[in-house]
């Protein structure tokens, strides 16, 4: 930090660092950072006067308006810039180096920085809505799978009810035969017996086809780890190398 005179001593480092310690809390407090920048600002020019601070304090600035643009919002983002926009334009008044005549280029630099800002956080916020819109859509997924398999249950249900119905009016309509004549009753008892035999067969196969019948959509890769627990045929290990992230 050097005067205008050339001089410059401790005393002028101390209170030039006042205008970059803000920094140090300008995620946590973007408005108070920027207005304790603009303050320090202020205040250096009046008690030190001249100075040549750019080197550390202009990227200071240009920093706090970034942050500016990618924590706040509305009113609190305008009286954010406004306030990094006067400590950019005392740096301009009060160091030898910019001058009046560097605010033209400072200005827009500021607002370059800002607009940074601004666009990330936008991309931020447009990447979180595509991770909420994934999950939404992965649960929608679920449930249409397990109505696609309750729909099938019901249907395998239906053509149960309507196989042994027709089977067991075949049943009937033998043993009623049956009873008019003697030498057929013993053909007719033995087809009566293979009918039902028949139909106790096929309400077995359709029963254990519901009983099997998942009740969950396929796992995806998200359920590797319980799949590969449940495992007992073979040894598996699972090893995950980086920062596990959402598959499709």
């Amino acid at each position: 930090i050097i005067g205008h005179g050339g001089g410059g001593g401790a005393w002028s480092r101390a209170a030039v660092l006042t205008m970059i310690v803000p920094v140090a809390f300008a995620r946590r407090a973007p408005l108070a950072a920027a207005v304790s920048h603009a303050a320090a600002t202020l205040l250096n020019g009046l008690a030190l006067g001249h100075l040549v601070r750019c080197g550390a304090c202009l990227p200071a600035a240009f920093y706090l308006a970034y942050v500016v643009g990618n924590r706040t919002v509305g009113r609190v983002r305008t009286a954010g810039i406004v306030a990094v926009l006067a400590g950019v334009s005392l740096q301009c008044i009060y160091d030898p180096k910019l001058g009046l005549s560097a605010l033209p280029l400072m200005i827009p630099a500021t607002l370059l920085f800002l607009g940074a800002g601004v666009l990330v956080r936008r991309r931020s916020l447009l990447v979180t809505q595509l991770r909420e819109r994934n999950a939404q859509l992965r649960q929608q997924r679920e449930r249409t799978a397990k109505v696609a398999v309750a729909a099938d249950q019901a249907r395998i249900h239906s053509e149960l009810i309507d196989g042994l119905q027709a089977q067991i009016r075949d049943i009937a309509q033998t043993a009623e035969a049956a009873r008019f004549g003697s030498a057929e009753a013993i053909e007719s008892l033995a087809a009566i017996e293979q009918t039902g035999r028949g139909a106790l067969d096929r309400m077995r196969d359709i029963v254990g086809t519901i009983r099997s019948a998942p009740t969950e959509p396929e796992p995806d890769l998200d359920a590797l780890e319980e799949l590969l627990r449940s495992a007992t045929a073979c040894e598996v290990r699972l090893t995950i190398a980086g920062a596990p992230r959402a598959l499709p």
